[in-house]
């Protein structure tokens, strides 16, 4: 997916990695986000990798990233391992999407996923138990 090489927040932020895109409470177009506040609580650089775009609203303005199946109206910014979405809804809030369920959807199209064992619930697993699948 590549990086945003155009789009740079002017918020105050912390720039970080090799791109120079900075996580910041705010928006490049100056709405409020909470993403840095986020982000920091939430593990950093260990578990969503640096910052490949700015926290922006999705468009689809060239050079942008797009996540294609995501819900519209969202301010996202996309990282290394992740991507932390705001959604204005009744509830503000920062949440992390579950990419991982489109990827799967992508990959194995409507419930084509679902004849695969390594996609089922596992089995409760115990101290000293074996992990394996439920049938």
């Amino acid at each position: 997916m590549g990086f945003e090489p155009n789009i740079v927040n002017q918020n105050p932020g912390v720039a970080l990695g090799p791109w120079g895109h900075r996580v910041s409470n705010v928006a490049v177009d100056g709405s409020a986000t909470g993403f840095l506040d986020f982000y920091s609580m939430h593990g950093g650089v260990a578990s969503f990798g640096f910052p490949k775009s700015d926290a922006s609203p999705d468009g689809e303005s060239p050079g942008m990233l797009v996540w294609s199946r995501g819900l519209p109206g969202r301010v996202r910014q996309y990282f290394q391992a992740a991507v932390i979405e705001y959604s204005l809804g009744q509830q503000p809030s920062v949440v992390v999407p579950m990419i991982g369920y489109d990827l799967r959807w992508t990959l194995y199209g409507g419930d084509a996923w679902r004849k695969i064992a390594e996609f089922e619930p596992a089995g409760e697993v115990g101290v000293g138990a074996a992990f394996g699948f439920l049938p």
